[in-house]
């Protein structure tokens, strides 16, 4: 007889002491029903999988022989999950006591609810902006326009659409959670799995907007704390292993903007796409000429300015070859 209550589902790749501790937190959470453990590894090659084995027998492992972008890595093994919820985890997740317990409870109380998140929080207990709205022409606007005054101004909220300035101790309704949240079963039989067309960044938009689109909520869950390792400064970028990682830094932000404008594609007009297309073009050309300027007044080859102004330019050149496809 099957009495999963919930999967948890993690998707790694090259992060093994980040899942170990992920892994190892799921455990010592106080929950009340049985949990299972699905890791999706792509084609890790840090000894992830033997981590696993050795250290949580009783977690189920699947190598995939390809690096497979992150909705087709989730989708190809989701059937296999047996709980009533289904808990979508990134690796560097470490959920504090009673967060899986909080996010169970309260999907079992509300049944009006398809897809709750978690309330995150970096390691120095500082708020990560973990609810998203969709992508507004004024929030790409404000973004565009008055992002470099959002350190100065807190009347400026949101400018890319992530709630940061607002009571994180209440409950709310939302309109996208990421990183880490937990999705009814029943909601996917509705919606189908996530769209594999997308490489990774709005693959969640996506999921939740077809969720609400079906008639169910999606809540942000104040109540259930997890602490988020994310890359939080600009000197965690500029590292002793920067030149792979402003490689990587480069490909990622085009592969956003390439995700971002599919996601418009698909449910937003062609005249809306246009707009978001000249309005990110004009945030890039200003980003790189700011960064044009601030090497050139700074009298130094700041390699950092010049890794920056390639990258903004490269993206910048992604975004004007971009099509709309309905």
């Amino acid at each position: 007889m099957n009495n999963v209550k919930l999967t948890v589902f993690i998707v790694n790749f090259n992060t093994r002491e980040l899942l170990g501790k992920c892994i190892g937190s799921i455990y010592r959470n106080s929950v009340k029903f049985k949990i299972e453990i699905i890791v999706i590894d792509r084609f890790s090659e840090d000894g992830s999988k033997e981590m696993i084995e050795d250290n949580f027998p009783e977690v189920a492992v699947f190598s995939l022989d390809n690096k497979k972008h992150y909705p087709e890595a989730l989708n190809k093994y989701m059937q296999k999950g047996k709980g009533e919820y289904f808990l979508v985890s990134h690796p560097d997740i470490l959920f504090i006591k009673n967060s899986l317990e909080e996010m169970v409870s309260f999907l079992d109380n509300h049944q009006e609810v398809g897809i709750i998140g978690a309330n995150q929080i970096y390691p120095d207990n500082t708020f990560v902006p973990s609810s998203i709205k969709n992508p507004t022409i004024g929030t790409a606007l404000k973004k565009s326009v008055l992002g470099f005054l959002k350190y100065f101004l807190k009347s400026v909220e949101s400018k890319s659409g992530m709630l940061d300035r607002w009571d994180h101790t209440q409950n709310s309704c939302t309109e996208t959670v990421w990183a880490c949240y937990a999705i009814r079963k029943k909601v996917l039989a509705k919606t189908g799995l996530f769209d594999e067309n997308f490489v990774y960044a709005y693959s969640n938009n996506d999921i939740c907007y077809r969720a609400r689109l079906a008639g169910w909520d999606i809540v942000y869950l104040s109540s259930a704390r997890i602490i988020h390792y994310e890359i939080q400064t600009p000197e965690n970028i500029y590292s002793k292993k920067g030149l792979e990682y402003k490689r990587f830094g480069s490909a990622m932000a085009e592969t956003v903007e390439k995700d971002f404008f599919y996601f418009i594609s698909k449910y937003y007009s062609k005249r809306d796409f246009e707009i978001f297309r000249i309005i990110k073009v004009f945030d890039y050309a200003v980003r790189t000429t700011v960064f044009w300027l601030l090497r050139i007044l700074s009298g130094s080859d700041d390699n950092r300015f010049t890794i920056r102004i390639k990258r903004n330019l490269s993206t910048m050149k992604s975004i004007i070859r971009t099509r709309y496809s309905s």
